[in-house]
């Protein structure tokens, strides 16, 4: 459920152009505006890609 929020609210203020879901880590990714790229993992989190 957290997922589809996430991907509502983001299409309320832009576009986006892709969701797919990445073979290798089983996450949903999504490229949307020119600039924002998002990842949810299974669990309906997003993932902190800069995260160390």
């Amino acid at each position: 459920m957290k997922c589809f929020i996430i991907c509502y609210d983001l299409t309320l203020d832009v576009r986006a152009y892709l969701v797919r879901m990445d073979d290798r880590t089983n996450n949903i990714v999504i490229l949307a505006g020119e600039e924002i790229e998002l990842e949810i993992d299974r669990n309906g989190e997003l993932v902190d890609k800069y995260e160390t």
